[in-house]
């Protein structure tokens, strides 16, 4: 008989190349394999009540929630996992965060207001700041608010310098507007902040 590989043992912390996994399979269009994977990593830390363990099972309902959406489009099975997210960390803005960006793809903003919100409240430094208030230049943006949005990402940027997202958006605003210098010259930082992404590269 075939041995399986340690790696895909039952247990706990096995359960993290099954999550890893499930990324790599989403990205290659593999929704089926990418299910699979983050199911086993969720069942596998449901049995577990350490805090570490927690922790993993928490992260690995964010992983379903992107494979869900980023594989498989599917906007309403990633805002239930979302949701349940927010339930085993309460205190945690990245999940609502997450759901108010779902929600404004659906063109819902007041729920995206309502999710952003409650980030907001529980953002308790600048990293989560920075994240929260980035997310909420995207839901501006997308409801035709480019205007408001623009400060946001400002602001985004004097919290977390370092944050390339937030030059990537905000040069794609200053782009749209036809200041093409600002925009290159944010574009630029984005991708020599984040050379190995290649949603920074494209947006360049």
């Amino acid at each position: 008989m075939e041995k399986t590989p340690l790696a895909y043992n039952t247990g706990p912390w096995q359960a993290d190349a099954h999550d890893t996994r499930a990324i790599a399979r989403a990205d290659k269009a593999d929704c089926a394999g990418a299910k699979n994977d983050v199911s086993i990593a969720l069942n596998y830390t449901s049995k577990y009540k350490e805090p570490s363990v927690k922790e993993r099972h928490y992260q690995f309902h964010v992983t379903a929630a992107y494979v869900h959406l980023n594989c498989a489009g599917d906007f309403d099975s990633a805002l239930a996992v979302l949701e349940r997210a927010t339930r085993l960390k309460p205190a945690d803005p990245y999940a609502f965060a997450g759901r108010a960006l779902m929600f404004s793809e659906k063109r819902d903003f007041k729920s995206a207001y309502a999710e952003i919100a409650r980030a907001q409240s529980l953002a308790a430094d600048n990293t989560y700041r920075s994240y929260v208030l980035a997310a909420r230049a995207v839901i501006l943006d997308r409801e035709g608010r480019s205007d408001e949005a623009m400060p946001v990402l400002d602001e985004v940027i004097r919290l977390n310098p370092g944050y390339a997202t937030a030059y990537s958006e905000r040069g794609s605003l200053w782009r749209r507007r036809g200041d093409l210098g600002r925009a290159l010259t944010d574009l630029n930082i984005a991708v020599r902040l984040a050379p190995d992404n290649a949603s920074m590269r494209a947006s360049g």
